[in-house]
């Protein structure tokens, strides 16, 4: 039976995606040299949601599966700065508000809804996860290597 939990934190994963898809400016315009190699995915942001929506679809999928347990530190950490780092660094500047209004003018106007669909909530779904939903307990060695890993 899939978990009412893990699906609505992949829901809440998959709405980030869209929102940064589809109402946010594309990186290709927006920051062209940033984004040349990697596109979307130069951005912590979608790497987060997209790590977490994995995780959390395979939460629903199969609760039981090694990998749960494995990458549970690396969705929670993640998840958990995309919160923190983007109302203590990005809503309040000045500049990025600039940068903002300039995109809002050209058309973009669910862009200030995108940033919070984008980044608010994925703290609480994390800690919703956490303290709801059981799995197996990640090893050190599988912390290190598959947190340090995405680190690197």
């Amino acid at each position: 039976m899939i978990s009412p939990v893990s699906a609505l934190c992949a829901a809440g994963f998959a709405a980030a995606l869209y929102a940064h898809r589809f109402w946010m400016p594309p990186c290709v315009l927006k920051e062209p040299e940033r984004c040349r190699a990697f596109g979307r995915l130069s951005y912590f942001t979608v790497q987060t949601n997209l790590i977490n929506f994995a995780y959390h679809t395979l939460r629903c999928l199969a609760p039981k599966h090694p990998l749960v347990g494995r990458l549970h530190p690396l969705a929670f950490a993640t998840a958990s700065m995309l919160t923190v780092l983007y109302y203590s660094l990005d809503h309040w500047n000045a500049q990025k508000a600039a940068g903002d209004r300039k995109w809002i003018a050209k058309g973009y106007t669910r862009l200030p809804l995108g940033n919070h669909v984008e980044h608010g909530h994925a703290l609480p779904l994390a800690l919703l996860d956490a303290l709801c939903l059981p799995r197996a307990a990640a090893s050190a060695s599988d912390v290190l290597w598959i947190n340090g890993g995405y680190g690197a």
